[in-house]
């Protein structure tokens, strides 16, 4: 509208000065018309937007947009038997010796590690973490036998590589050894010959009871404190039940040594002998991580001992 009132404007204007011709001469009449005219295209120029060259904004984000929604999200591989196993356990480790006793002679004892474990995926692999939380001794009808649950929660968590395949149409499962020692601290645990003697400087009091090494208290036919060191040194290998347990065997390769007790009589004891069929492992599985409390108020549910 406000270009339009100009245009009226100037048309009157020129007109006006057409009527004045007569006075001023046509010819400067016409001067002035081509004046106006060039006044009057430089306020049409003005009036429309000058052309630009600049280009508009990329549209590399809505290309960007288009090729993200056109790439559909890759789902990661799903892994069947991560999906089996991958969770937490409580588990119980069953090492039967046997083992000349004084009185009574060539005797069968059990020792019990009591835990809670986890395997999850690393990488290709699987790797089981077990914590110790109780050790428990049975031996003969004439002895009972107890470990302090000092020396298990004085153990680091142990980390192992453990493995599944198929194998006629079960899960296979096997665990890679591992070295756990106890009552010692060894420069190296999986060679160093384990000490024989309570003064010897590497020996430790595991269980922080004024005594050297680890301590057994037994009763029964004899009562008396057993000092002594071990390197558990095991792996495992079983399969997978349908409910989820893992069930298995023990490849013992363990090593004790007594170094001390409150009667002479099992200050000699002979270097036990392990029963591997009477030995095993068992893994089962629960809903959550259990501490190590817990378990241990929990062991005649889970394993009815």
């Amino acid at each position: 509208m406000k270009n339009i009132n100009m245009y009226l404007c100037k048309s009157v204007v020129v007109c006006a000065m057409i009527a004045l011709t007569s006075a001023c001469g046509e010819e400067q009449v016409n001067q002035e018309v081509e004046s106006n005219s060039e006044i009057s295209a430089e306020a049409d120029d003005s009036a429309i937007p000058a052309a630009t060259d600049e280009p508009t904004e990329s549209t590399d984000s809505e290309e960007e947009t288009d090729s993200e929604t056109d790439a559909a999200p890759t789902e990661p591989a799903v892994d069947p038997i991560a999906e089996l196993v991958e969770g937490w356990y409580v588990y119980r480790l069953q090492v039967t010796t046997e083992s000349e006793l004084p009185l009574v002679g060539a005797t069968q004892s059990s020792i019990f590690n009591f835990g809670v474990a986890e395997i999850r995926k690393e990488g290709e692999g699987f790797v089981l973490v077990e914590r110790h939380c109780r050790y428990a001794m049975s031996t003969a009808e004439y002895f009972t036998a107890e470990i302090s649950d000092a020396v298990p929660a004085s153990i680091e968590p142990v980390y192992s590589e453990i493995s599944f395949r198929e194998e006629g149409g079960a899960l296979a499962w096997e665990r890679a050894e591992t070295v756990v020692v106890v009552g010692a601290d060894l420069a190296d645990p999986k060679r160093d010959d384990l000490p024989t003697d309570a003064d010897d400087e590497r020996v430790i009091d595991q269980d922080n009871d004024g005594h050297p090494g680890v301590t057994a208290s037994v009763d029964g036919l004899i009562t008396a404190d057993v000092y002594f060191v071990q390197r558990q040194k095991m792996s495992y290998f079983g399969t997978r039940t349908s409910a989820g347990d893992l069930m298995g065997e023990i490849v013992d390769a363990s090593e004790q040594n007594i170094i001390g007790a409150t009667n002479s009589l099992l200050d000699n004891s002979s270097e036990p002998t392990p029963v591997p069929e009477a030995s095993s492992i068992l893994f089962l599985p629960v809903e959550r991580e259990l501490s190590c409390d817990q378990l241990n108020d929990s062991i005649d549910v889970y394993f009815g001992e």
